[in-house]
């Protein structure tokens, strides 16, 4: 083996220091992923809380959008609760939480509230979870249903029992109900569209199925049952057809006090710049806000 020279090691003495140094930058850049994530943590030192409270339809939705905030941001954390929407918005008015997830719009006495404790605040619709009720496409008497007819189906006192109850010229055969779990988006804004956003009670003795394929399936079996789906994975030629439309507006509605606050008003920005991926299950299809509305909320 040739040896070095008493130059040559003097030389790599010298060096070992520098390069020991850039050996452990180039280990860190490798644990931040190597795109500079760790970095930008650092620079952006975000930290605090952000509190979200809402109705049920939107916690699917507002649960994955806090998720993927917190894996940015490890240092901000997320709470994020459904309560529904009349609890939500009395948390909200009375300023302990910062954002309001909820299937409606504030009444007149939650606006006076919020005044009255001083809580200003912006909406900002985010999505729709239009419902569709449907029948079988061998269904070959209802062609459309108005929402007097579908209260008659679904309600949860004394509900039709068969067709003819709902329209004499209809068989009396009976009513085949099909439904989502009573905890789920769907059930929760067919009711709510139904009865009223307050403590709302739809019919509970049909068959529940786990999702839209699962419901299509058993409405499409039976020329008598009657089911909800979320509008959106609505599709022509899957056995079932629609007949009559409940439309909903998924709101987030956000503090102004909060917005003062950097990780909230990061929080919302992050939620209308990447909104989370609506799933046939949320029950939702997203809304685009308003050009005015973005800029808003979006600028730096």
């Amino acid at each position: 083996m040739r040896r070095a020279s008493p130059r040559a090691r003097r030389t790599l003495l010298q060096l070992a220091p520098v390069i020991v140094v850039a050996t452990l930058v180039g280990i860190a850049a490798a644990d931040s992923g190597g795109r500079g994530e760790g970095r930008t943590r650092k620079r952006d030192g975000l930290t605090g809380a952000v509190r979200v409270d809402g109705a049920a339809a939107m916690r699917n939705l507002v649960d994955r959008a806090a998720q993927r905030f917190e894996r940015r941001y490890p240092d901000v954390r997320v709470t994020v609760g459904a309560s529904g929407d009349e609890s939500a918005i009395a948390l909200f008015c009375a300023g302990e939480v910062d954002v309001a997830a909820v299937a409606r719009r504030l009444d007149r006495d939650e606006r006076r509230a919020c005044r009255s404790s001083r809580t200003r605040y912006s909406e900002i619709e985010v999505a729709r979870g239009d419902v569709a009720v449907v029948v079988s496409d061998r269904n070959r008497f209802v062609d459309r249903l108005t929402i007097d007819r579908i209260r008659a189906l679904w309600r949860r006192a004394i509900p039709a029992r068969t067709w003819a109850e709902v329209d004499p010229r209809w068989p009396a055969v009976e009513v085949e109900p099909v439904g989502w779990k009573p905890d789920s988006a769907p059930a929760t804004l067919l009711a709510q569209a139904l009865f009223g956003p307050i403590d709302p009670l739809a019919r509970d003795d049909y068959e529940v199925t786990a999702d839209s394929k699962e419901l299509t399936k058993a409405v499409a079996s039976s020329p008598n049952a009657i089911g909800y789906l979320p509008l959106a994975p609505l599709k022509p030629g899957s056995g079932v057809r629609p007949v009559g439309v409940l439309p909903r507006a998924l709101y987030l509605d956000v503090s102004r006090d909060s917005l003062k606050q950097p990780e909230s008003r990061r929080f919302v920005r992050e939620y209308l710049n990447h909104p989370p991926a609506i799933r046939a299950s949320d029950g939702a299809v997203a809304v685009t806000p308003s050009h005015r509305v973005y800029r808003k909320f979006t600028r730096p």
